[in-house]
């Protein structure tokens, strides 16, 4: 009645784009860690960055389609090919932020 579709590509795709967001957003957030309580202003949301959020995300996106031409997920359970797959998004994401600055 309902063919069943082997989950591990979508999980591997959607693990891979949280890896890369999250690396993206790591050096923000870092930020704001590293401040002392005195000293961390209220975040706010400033729409001058949305934009730059869709297209950031929108990026992201097109990395992880390109990736996924290279790369296949592994064999494996869910939860494997989601660790690895989540930081294989994190790894690639990585390397063109240093590849950029």
């Amino acid at each position: 009645m309902f063919d069943l579709v082997y989950p591990a590509p979508i999980v591997a795709f959607i693990m891979v784009f949280i890896g890369s967001v999250l690396r993206t957003f790591y050096p923000y957030i870092q930020k704001y860690r590293t401040l002392p309580p005195e000293d961390t202003p209220k975040i706010t949301w400033d729409h001058r960055y949305t934009l730059t959020l869709g297209s950031n995300l929108f990026l992201t996106f097109i990395g992880v389609i390109l990736l996924f031409n290279t790369w296949s997920p592994p064999d494996g359970t869910l939860f494997q090919v989601a660790i690895t797959s989540f930081f294989t998004g994190w790894g690639s994401q990585d390397t063109i932020n240093r590849l950029v600055s």
